[in-house]
């Protein structure tokens, strides 16, 4: 299970907070971590238009959730917005397994970040 926990922005930069919850007896040996935006879709025969975005650093366990326990990570990427018409996925994928998630973030939860004051 993961849970998008908090987007937060400082200067150009949002901070995302995912958090993933192996509840299975079996590792989760995370193979890739994409983020991008895509068309919602409208009509099963148009073309979704996909656009991929890469983190600017990240920080915390992206290799593997072990199992029966919890990990976090933090990915920081360049500053965006998003039209109504599309949504911002964050895929995680397991290697050699079936076990993949896709979490979607609309652009209403974007404009409500939380902003990170400089220390």
């Amino acid at each position: 299970v993961a849970k998008l926990n908090g987007i937060y922005i400082k200067d150009r930069v949002l901070f995302f907070q995912l958090s993933c919850n192996n509840l299975s007896p079996i590792d989760y040996d995370i193979d890739f971590i994409r983020f991008y935006i895509r068309d919602k879709r409208k009509l099963k025969r148009t073309a979704v238009q996909e656009l991929e975005l890469v983190p600017l650093f990240l920080e915390g366990i992206t290799n593997k959730v072990a199992a029966n326990t919890k990990s976090a990570a933090v990915f920081a990427l360049e500053k965006f917005t998003i039209p109504d018409d599309k949504n911002f996925l964050i895929q995680i994928g397991e290697r050699n397994g079936g076990r993949n998630i896709q979490l979607r973030v609309n652009n209403s939860k974007l404009m409500k970040a939380k902003i990170l004051q400089s220390q």
